[in-house]
């Protein structure tokens, strides 16, 4: 099995014929040897070979070569199909049990924990996708209502984890950079960071899910904890991050010092993005 988990289809067959020319080199050996014995115990012979060959060749088209299909959660009210083969079940189950030991699914208690170390573990899934896709090309081209494990992946990314990222990777790291003694609970956004992971757990489990459908995964919550709750919105108190003027405040300037300022007139240094490599 350890070959089915690291090679392409198309190796393992060629891997697969190889290994039926050395058996079938070996039973006609035995055929011939048999033969000298008599009729009858050829003819068991040769039957018996042909039925193994027969199960092993179905075993093997059954698990790599043969393309199921499932349809699967894509968003409030709506479904897709996903269609795979025996190389796509070994990605869904990767990508499942990678991200069932992450902060994708694995909550953050409030007031414990670390919020860099849970950014850093959604890039770390980020670049564990992105490092179990390349290998296989890319994905064929979707057909309508019809998408790839790829495809599939690729939605959570973009629908689910991105949106997350872009928001708060450049505020995060801002704030690390200019306020290396102070400790992340002190960070102005740390309660808002933290609700909106709530909604990513909550919008992401069922596409974990879906790969665990994929995947042959029979008890996912057994992975990934009971199902979260959408949480409740945060207090009308709470000042929305894109107007609290923390944001907009350099080192050592106080918040009352840029109440009045436009919003986005000070500038900040350039961070690089571990999703794409580019600055932000």
């Amino acid at each position: 099995m350890r070959i089915r988990a690291h090679v392409p289809t198309a190796v393992r067959a060629v891997a697969w014929g190889l290994v039926g020319l050395a058996l079938g080199g070996l039973v006609g050996f035995e055929v011939h040897a048999i033969s000298q014995q008599g009729a009858q115990n050829q003819f068991i012979a040769v039957g018996m070979a042909a039925g193994a060959a027969l199960a092993v060749a179905a075993a093997f088209y059954r698990n790599a070569f043969r393309l199921e299909s499932l349809q699967l959660w894509s968003g409030p009210g709506s479904t897709v199909t996903i269609r795979f083969d025996g190389d796509k079940r070994m990605l869904a189950t990767k990508l499942f049990h990678e991200a069932a030991d992450r902060i994708i699914a694995q909550p953050l208690v409030n007031g414990h924990g670390s919020i860099r170390a849970a950014s850093d573990s959604l890039y770390a899934w980020i670049t564990f996708r992105r490092e179990e896709t390349r290998p296989a090309g890319p994905a064929k081209a979707r057909l309508e209502g019809v998408d790839t494990v790829d495809h599939y992946s690729s939605d959570l990314l973009n629908k689910v984890i991105r949106p997350f990222t872009t928001k708060w990777h450049y505020e995060l790291t801002w704030y690390a950079d200019h306020h290396p003694d102070q400790h992340e609970a002190l960070w102005p956004f740390n309660d808002e960071f933290r609700y909106d992971l709530k909604v990513l757990q909550y919008e992401a489990r069922p596409y974990l899910e879906g790969l665990a459908k994929v995947a042959g995964v029979s008890r996912p919550q057994a992975f990934l904890g009971p199902p979260p709750s959408l949480p409740a919105p945060l207090p009308d108190t709470h000042l929305p991050w894109h107007e609290n003027p923390a944001r907009l405040a350099p080192p050592g300037t106080s918040p009352e010092e840029v109440t009045d300022r436009q919003s986005g007139t000070v500038p900040r240094p350039a961070t690089t993005s571990p999703e794409t490599g580019t600055e932000d």
